[in-house]
């Protein structure tokens, strides 16, 4: 089975900013609207979707980790405000079925900027990732995994921000990878 857990929002409206005022605005935009997409609940859907499937192996994409820095300012945001790999994980453990991720790599790369609140601003970090799962509760003789592997794609795309400006600044570049895994399932 594979699922996309959808990041929450559409970025164009952040890589498409023109200036330092536009850029907060648009990622005080994006932010309302991950949360009101509201991934908890949609990881309960997620969830029972898996459980009734019973899959062996789930790819999963835009596996985000949200993450903020209050105030914002130097270093990197570390508060984790949804971490939707784990979320849908303890979802999938409360429907008593058992996976553990094998195999991860963070694509899109891991961006971080600012946004407003009543008290100032405040960072806000995506980091995107797409997982490979695998059931954990299977006898060894029903069901294996070996060889987990992750990895970006050597080639990229590269993104001219116009809030950076491109040239004098490098592009924005956006990777992606992919999770793969050997798998043994013999035949009933």
């Amino acid at each position: 089975m594979t699922r996309n857990l959808y990041l929450g929002a559409d970025l164009a409206p952040v890589l498409a900013a023109t200036s330092p005022q536009g850029l907060v605005a648009a990622v005080t935009a994006v932010w309302a609207n991950v949360q009101a997409t509201n991934f908890p609940e949609r990881a309960e859907a997620l969830a029972d979707e898996i459980a009734e499937a019973d899959p062996h192996l789930v790819g999963v994409q835009e596996a985000v980790l949200w993450r903020s820095q209050t105030p914002a300012g130097p270093g990197s945001a570390t508060h984790v405000e949804y971490d939707f790999l784990q979320i849908l994980l303890d979802e999938l453990s409360a429907r008593g079925k058992h996976y553990k991720a094998v195999a991860s790599v963070t694509v899109g790369s891991d961006f971080e900027a600012p946004r407003s609140t009543p008290s100032g601003l405040q960072d806000i970090r995506l980091t995107d990732r797409d997982v490979l799962l695998a059931r954990i509760d299977l006898p060894a003789h029903k069901f294996s995994v070996a060889n987990a592997q992750a990895a970006r794609f050597q080639n990229h795309v590269p993104i001219c921000r116009p809030v950076l400006g491109c040239p004098p600044n490098p592009p924005l570049r956006i990777e992606r990878g992919w999770v793969a895994a050997d798998a043994t399932h013999p035949p009933p």
